[in-house]
Order: structure tokens, then sequence, then C-alpha cells
């Protein structure tokens, strides 16, 4: 019985740990993206926290160092992809 109470205080907890700075952006990310009304802006954060959490699970590193030049970089490629399909749409 001892045996099992020395391993159970040796197991850390998950609030224990430190969260990775990519967890700590994608709950910020997320907070922020409560915050905002149902549309495009709240649902670009909610990708964007996603998109950092795959990176940490596959421990990687994020190179952007500021979420709003992050936000605009998502928002650039949306745009062209949406300019690709429409022009893909007049030449069918």
């Amino acid at each position: 019985m001892v045996l099992s109470s020395t391993v159970g205080l040796a197991m850390k907890r998950p609030s224990d740990t430190q969260p990775s700075p990519l967890r700590r952006q994608a709950a910020d990310a997320l907070r922020r993206a409560r915050k905002l009304p149902v549309g495009h802006a709240r649902n670009d954060l909610r990708q964007l926290a996603i998109g950092l959490l795959w990176l940490e699970k596959r421990n990687l590193k994020a190179t952007v160092q500021d979420p709003v030049t992050a936000i605009l970089a998502l928002t650039d490629l949306r745009s062209e992809a949406h300019l690709h399909a429409g022009q893909n749409a007049d030449i069918e």
C-alpha cells in the first residue's frame, strides 16, 4: 500500500506542468475567438488555434512571432484561394 501511494505522488498531473508556448497561444486565440460574434474572424482564430495545437502535437515550432501577423497571413491565403476558385469557375 505504501508503494502505491509513493507512485501516486511521483506522477505529475497535467496542471503541474507549464503549458508549451504553442499551447498558450492556442488557448489565447480560442479565448479571443469566444469574444467575437459568429463569422469569418471567429473561424479564423479557431483555425489558427487548431493549427497551433497540431504543431505542438508533432513537436514542431511555430515561426510566427506575432498572432496578428498569423491572422493576416491566414486571411491572405484564404483570399488567394477564393480568387483562384473564381478564376477556375470562369474557365469551366
